[in-house]
């Protein structure tokens, strides 16, 4: 019996028949999937369980090729049917979504030589990737492991541009992305004047 290699276009990873592989979606998730070396004269039957779990598009143009807009867990089949209408193997893929999350500095300012941090929610998956400027200049830290990431103690305007989780999955801050370090205050001296 043929078995049907599903291919996910968006990340270049290739699913087999012969065992049920998890792939996270990410929230609003629309994916690609096609069979690699369709058979011209076949039909691929694809199928969600539970069908709630997301909606198929086929691609009129390219046989074996769809487009899935998942809207929750589920598990996306296919099989094979020829022009003699014999059925071959399934293949299936579970589908699970990465939780909603959220990054947010904890302050909007702090002081020279208190800690700013960003804050990660306590459903996310770590290790995590931030992107961040400061004073406009961007920065990447990767490999993230903790809940909270202590920003560089530099002064200035810092704004949290992307942070990426262990799925892949990308979000961005909605509340509290902006912040500021101020600048450091030295210690004064009394000058008595005559």
């Amino acid at each position: 019996m043929k078995k049907i290699i599903l291919t996910l276009l968006n990340a270049a990873i290739i699913f087999t028949a012969s065992a049920q592989e998890t792939q996270v979606v990410c929230q609003e998730g629309t994916k690609t999937y096609s069979i690699e070396n369709p058979t011209e004269d076949s039909e691929y039957i694809w199928t969600i369980s539970p069908e709630n779990a997301g909606k198929i598009t086929k691609d009129k143009n390219i046989n074996g090729k769809i487009s899935v807009e998942w809207k929750k867990s589920g598990t996306l089949s296919v099989y094979e049917q020829n022009s003699a209408g014999c059925e071959g193997e399934p293949s299936t893929i579970k589908i699970s979504f990465s939780p909603a999350y959220s990054a947010q500095f904890n302050n909007a300012s702090v002081c020279y030589g208190e800690d700013l941090q960003i804050e990660f929610s306590k459903n996310a998956i770590a290790p995590f990737e931030v992107t961040y400027t400061i004073n406009g200049t961007e920065k990447t830290i990767k490999e993230i492991k903790s809940s909270k990431y202590v920003m560089e103690n530099i002064s200035g305007n810092y704004e949290l541009l992307k942070v990426t989780d262990a799925n892949g999955c990308e979000f961005l801050p909605e509340e509290n992305k902006k912040a500021i370090i101020g600048k450091e205050l030295k210690k004064l001296i009394i000058k008595k004047e005559e």
